[in-house]
């Protein structure tokens, strides 16, 4: 009686794992679990190519520790902002997946990462080559890149370091580079979400700037006229860049373009000595904070995704470039 039980027990408790297995392998979402020392409690952006769109949706965080859903039945590629515009990690994700992350916000780019082989792999090449990061475009960092796309032609990985990590890519550059991995680990689905986000931040924000209701650095709130001159706006935060080199590219934009007006706009929330830090470095032009980063309503029409970025004006506001790549911001001015 009691084997003939314990063999009914057994099959029951086998049939509940299988069912479970089974739930969690057709799962109609994906989970993040984040815990970022310093995050505190905040918004953040989730930012994805969804079954049935482009997703940006303000989420809050408790504690430090940031816990959502998320749908795609897909790969898709998931970066995760706060409200100053700072990545705080980037991943790749589709139902099914447990991702977490972990690190501090004083130290983004040493974000811990994990949840699936595609992101151990991207984080692996990350941490390994981490000095390589610390300015881009890099030409050793892309170097680095297409070694691997040569040497791993069927992982996932080689496309969104290709997509996501390499300096500028040229569209005919890009795809005799993506023709080497092979189709699996380069699906048409994650191409066209990657280049479908990217039409979707550029076409959906303003085109022409007037002017910008900022914070100055005699701490008034003033009128940055945008429209009367070639501009270029630079938007920075103190944690995540080497200021130091764009000044000086900034400052050889002046010397071959002085027509130009340039002004800097911090997105940082701690404003503790920020006009002394703007001037660092022969940082000689205009300087602006804003107090609600990039969903400040000065600036939420520019859809602004990171920092450094750069936007490009031409003398009637018209915006003509908008990116990451400040030497592309300077030829668009030319």
């Amino acid at each position: 009686m009691n084997n003939l039980f314990t063999h009914k027990l057994s099959l029951v408790l086998m049939a509940s794992i299988v069912a479970w297995l089974a739930s969690s392998c057709s799962s109609d979402s994906f989970k993040i679990d984040g815990n970022v020392e310093g995050l505190g409690t905040q918004n953040v952006h989730i930012i994805y190519q969804g079954d049935n769109g482009a997703v940006d949706n303000i989420m809050p965080t408790h504690e430090n520790e940031i816990r959502v859903k998320c749908h795609s039945s897909r790969l898709t590629v998931v970066t995760v902002m706060d409200m100053r515009g700072q990545i705080i990690a980037r991943f790749a994700a589709s139902n099914g997946d447990h991702i977490s992350f972990t690190g501090h916000i004083d130290h983004l780019d040493a974000i811990k990462v994990s949840g699936n082989d595609v992101t151990d792999e991207w984080m692996e090449f990350r941490e390994a080559n981490a000095s390589l990061y610390n300015r881009q475009p890099n030409p050793e960092l892309d170097a680095a890149i297409e070694k691997y796309v040569k040497a791993n032609p069927k992982r996932v990985s080689s496309t969104l370091l290709l997509l996501y990590d390499h300096g500028n890519l040229l569209d005919n550059d890009k795809a005799a580079l993506l023709s080497i991995i092979t189709p699996e680990a380069r699906p048409d689905y994650l191409i066209a979400s990657v280049e479908w986000l990217a039409k979707f931040y550029s076409t959906s924000t303003t085109k022409v700037l007037h002017t910008l209701n900022l914070c100055g650095s005699s701490g008034d709130f003033e009128a940055l006229v945008i429209d009367s001159q070639p501009s270029l706006l630079y938007f920075w935060g103190k944690r995540n860049e080497d200021r130091r080199n764009v000044i000086n590219d900034i400052n050889a934009l002046r010397t071959d373009q002085p027509q130009v007006m340039v002004a800097d706009i911090l997105l940082d929330a701690d404003t503790i000595g920020w006009s002394v830090t703007s001037r660092t470095a022969g940082a000689t032009w205009k300087h602006y904070w804003v107090p609600g980063g990039v969903m400040d309503n000065a600036l939420k029409d520019l859809r602004i995704p990171t920092t450094p970025y750069f936007v490009a004006t031409d003398s009637t506001g018209k915006i003509v470039y908008r990116g990451a790549d400040l030497r592309t911001a300077v030829t668009s001015l030319k």
